[in-house]
């Protein structure tokens, strides 16, 4: 039975972390289309792109040592 209950709980982590992702991911590509489009300035797309490129690696990070 605990070791069901960790498989479980291990999968949910990992839809969880996988909907972040894409979640970020998005967040990427909208902010890139933007910029094309110039509705933003450099400097803010730089600036959330370093925030949403690290958000979007540190669950990932924390997950390894879960394991």
């Amino acid at each position: 039975e605990s070791h069901k209950d960790e498989i479980e709980y291990k999968t949910a982590s990992l839809n969880e972390l996988n909907q972040r992702y894409e979640q970020l991911q998005k967040r990427l590509d909208r902010l890139y289309d933007d910029k094309l489009d110039e509705r933003i300035d450099g400097n803010f797309y730089n600036k959330k792109f370093k925030q949403y490129s690290g958000d979007k690696s540190a669950p990932w990070e924390n997950y390894r040592y879960c394991d």
